[in-house]
């Protein structure tokens, strides 16, 4: 069973201070809805304890209430509480400190670049990553638990095993999830060729153990095929985000017919579209 069988995601506010050029709710976050208290504390209480619970949105760090829903799920006895951030707000001690005494206990912070210079680039908000630094280094001194994410885009593969060392000074609970657009076509060019992603990945996952890939075949990964986690938490957000996320169509591959694989999400519509059917592919015996 994959990690994320066992977590529940809530979405409960879509705002953000960055303008991540790979972001999953580009074109739909402006009609998105968060759910109100009222919903959360009926999702809340019908969790079973050992649940997660993972708080999405957006950027929920920015949001006014956010210590009135971690401490509602605290006080329900929820023993993991997540929330999935760009840790930029977390930069200022009080803040992180705020946030950890309300009950969050695991953050799972993104990470784009090993340095200013690519991470921005990502995020199109200057001064991102060292606020994003800063507040990882608070979230350590907090004593919470730190999971990092990195999409994997044609701006970033070339560095991906910088990224791993600079990660690692402070975690080894890394995620690799691979870029996709939410629609058919890479109008961003930002979808890079996997197999020419797949030396750098392994080389990743080889100094980093305990990290996992997501949305990357299986087939490429070669010893680290054990790595790969597409296990979904069960995500409650507005069926627009859904509809568009249809737009991927994953799973086409012309080797599917011969392959033994039952995690693999093969390839999105705008993978084939942008470089064809991978023709080297060695399935799965």
């Amino acid at each position: 069973m994959g990690q994320y069988n066992d977590y529940v995601t809530l979405c409960i506010g879509f705002g953000c201070n960055n303008r991540c050029i790979h972001c999953m709710l580009d074109g739909i976050k402006d009609i998105q809805k968060p759910i109100g208290m009222d919903t959360f504390r009926k999702v809340v209480d019908a969790m079973p304890r050992q649940r997660g619970l993972i708080l999405s949105g957006g950027e929920v760090t920015i949001m006014d209430n956010l210590t009135d829903y971690v401490s509602y799920a605290k006080k329900r006895g929820i023993e993991r509480i997540r929330i999935q951030t760009n840790a930029r707000a977390l930069a200022s001690p009080k803040i992180c400190k705020e946030i950890v005494e309300s009950g969050v206990n695991e953050f799972f912070v993104s990470v784009y670049g090993h340095d200013a210079h690519l991470h921005d680039a990502h995020t199109a908000t200057p001064g991102s990553f060292e606020e994003t630094i800063k507040g990882i280094k608070n979230i350590i001194e907090c004593k919470a638990t730190l999971i990092t994410n990195t999409v994997i885009t044609s701006k970033n593969t070339p560095y991906l095993t910088d990224i791993t060392k600079l990660l690692l000074r402070w975690t080894d609970l890394i995620e690799f999830l691979s870029y996709f657009p939410m629609a058919k076509e890479d109008t961003k060019d930002l979808i890079p060729r996997y197999t020419k992603v797949a030396a750098t990945l392994s080389a990743c996952l080889d100094i980093a153990p305990k990290s996992i890939v997501r949305y990357f075949p299986e087939c490429l990964l070669g010893n680290h095929r054990n790595r790969l986690d597409n296990s979904l938490p069960r995500t409650i957000i507005n069926s627009s985000y859904w509809e568009r996320y249809k737009e991927n169509e994953f799973g086409l591959c012309d080797m599917k017919e011969r392959c033994s694989s039952k995690t693999c999400t093969g390839f999105p519509r705008a993978y084939i579209n942008k470089y064809g059917f991978e023709k080297d592919l060695k399935p799965i015996p």
